[in-house]
């Protein structure tokens, strides 16, 4: 006769169960050791790991928090709010980028009017998969964040959507702000209340954010400044896990959504968007060059014969990031190959 621990051990109804438990055990004891002022030691290397905890893959993971980065008029509303629908669906972020699970959303919104995001969700509709019972809007003619009872009344207005939302949008960033966005003291007191907010709903957050005027070599140059850019003090960019910066070739009209300054080192480098619109109203993914068939690209694989990502193979195929990583879902979807370790792929194993 099996003792206690062997039959909870190989039960596998057990086994589910007490892997809800645990999760839940977790849920609670990170947030209780989140909140303690000082931990020690012990207490510290006793929180949960977060294996796989991405929202959207290679984009956005659970509690971090992203600031979406691009000159006005490039379309980083659009793409926050496809962003955002998608989330709410659970469905692939760009037809491409997994997303993990469904999650609640609130979208707080600083600029422009209500009839105009009526009016762009409803043409996104067209080619964006939406829930609507995930899907929290919030419209501000005037906030101010780095203003602590401002930040509070806020979350007074939160708390009554009887829910917790799972990601906050937050667009513009510059228009929530009461003073220079450009001193340190203003950029600190609103990273602070955002760190509060972000601990009191255990979300994630993405920040829509203006880049500054560009700056120009003695020459007349335009000097390409990347994610250094950004509009107002360097403490901003020091606070996000990661910035994505959204730029617009304005011959071909084409956006690149890069990523040079990340934490974790698994977010994707380069890749090309066009826009389509106006009906529906969305980005789709830039696939340039030549195509490769899934056979092909599978031969490339198989040669490597170690765990890959998006990278390794565009460097292989010479194809672009977003062509790879579209051609990934594709051969998961057919059974070829599975996830392996966290940012990477590996080949399926045959049973």
């Amino acid at each position: 006769m099996p003792s206690d621990k062997e039959f909870f051990e190989t039960n596998p109804m057990l086994k589910q169960i007490n892997k809800y438990v645990n999760k839940e055990t977790n849920e609670e004891l990170r947030d209780k050791l989140e909140n303690k002022p000082i931990l020690t030691f012990n207490e510290l290397m006793s929180l949960p790991t977060q294996e796989d905890n991405f929202l959207i893959e290679n984009l956005l993971w659970e509690r971090q928090v992203v600031i979406l980065l691009a000159r006005e008029k490039v379309g980083k509303s659009i793409l926050s709010k496809h962003m955002a629908c998608c989330l709410s669906s659970g469905k692939p972020f760009l037809d491409t980028f997994h997303v993990k699970r469904p999650v609640r959303v609130l979208y707080i919104q600083l600029e422009g009017d209500m009839y105009e995001t009526n009016d762009r969700l409803k043409r996104m509709q067209m080619g964006v998969d939406i829930n609507p019972n995930n899907f929290f809007f919030m419209f501000k003619a005037r906030m101010f964040l780095n203003i602590e009872e401002e930040m509070q009344n806020l979350c007074i207005e939160i708390d009554l959507m009887d829910v917790r939302p799972e990601v906050i949008f937050i667009d513009p960033l510059y228009t929530a702000i009461k003073g220079s966005i450009s001193k340190d003291d203003v950029a600190s007191a609103l990273i602070g209340n955002l760190r509060l907010m972000q601990s009191r709903y255990r979300c994630a957050m993405i920040l829509s954010h203006h880049n500054h005027k560009p700056i120009r070599s003695k020459d007349g140059w335009l000097i390409d400044e990347g994610d250094d850019a950004i509009m107002g003090s360097s403490y901003l960019k020091n606070f996000a896990n990661h910035v994505i910066l959204l730029t617009e070739d304005k011959k071909t009209k084409l956006r690149t959504m890069s990523c040079t300054t990340q934490r974790n080192g698994e977010v994707f480098k380069d890749i090309k968007l066009e826009m389509i619109q106006p009906e529906p109203l969305m980005f789709k993914l830039y696939h340039r060059g030549a195509m490769m068939s899934d056979n092909e690209l599978m031969k490339k694989i198989l040669i490597y014969g170690k765990e890959f990502n998006c990278e390794i193979m565009a460097q292989m195929t010479g194809l672009a990031e977003g062509t790879i990583q579209n051609k990934f879902t594709e051969l998961k979807i057919s059974g070829l190959i599975t996830r392996g370790k966290r940012g990477f792929w590996k080949v399926k194993e045959v049973k």
